[in-house]
């Protein structure tokens, strides 16, 4: 399995958000919300539009965890949304299938990983999967807030450390001491 990494700056941010507001509305979608929810791909993937449609919160029931999740849809997230959802049945997927002509399913994981491998190549980001949403909502969240309480909240883990080595803190941290010691000789 490739270890992935969040997306750190805003210039990744911002030339994956162009890419994906170029292409298409629903790969938009997925992208802009999967870096403003940080719920995993495969919860991600099965919210229907009754779900988002209009609301303030969402709810999803974890997959791995069997937990239930409420979160607070952002601002700009829910402009977002209500823009998408226009027009749209409440019992059609978010991420609806276009493979299937006329039925009402949602993408498949593997297809979420090439939707964003694609873009991430197109925009020269290496190490990109479905799980940098999770990762760079956290990196980013962190950065902006140093609240590790409610991340790992979020993330459903035990323990700061964990926390921090998986939105990739750890590892930045690590580099820029290496960086200003500057070696032996």
């Amino acid at each position: 399995m490739e270890f992935v990494e969040p997306l750190r700056t805003q210039e990744e941010l911002d030339a994956m958000y162009y890419y994906f507001k170029n292409r298409s509305e629903r790969d938009f979608l997925l992208f802009y919300m999967g870096i403003n929810v940080a719920f995993r791909i495969s919860d991600l993937l099965k919210f229907k539009v009754g779900d988002v449609r209009g609301r303030d919160k969402i709810k999803r029931r974890e997959m791995k965890t069997g937990k239930m999740r409420e979160i607070d849809v952002l601002p700009q997230l829910k402009d977002v949304l209500d823009e998408y959802c226009e027009g749209k049945d409440d019992e059609e997927y978010l991420f609806k299938s276009t493979r299937y002509k006329n039925s009402n399913r949602p993408i498949t994981r593997t297809q979420a990983y090439r939707i964003i491998r694609a873009g991430a190549k197109e925009c020269g980001i290496r190490f990109i999967g479905t799980h940098s949403f999770r990762k760079t909502f956290g990196y980013h969240y962190y950065k902006d807030t140093k609240d590790i309480v409610t991340l790992m909240q979020l993330f459903n883990h035990t323990d700061p450390s964990i926390t921090l080595r998986y939105v990739g803190i750890e590892r930045d941290e690590t580099s820029k001491k290496l960086r200003k010691w500057g070696g032996v000789m």
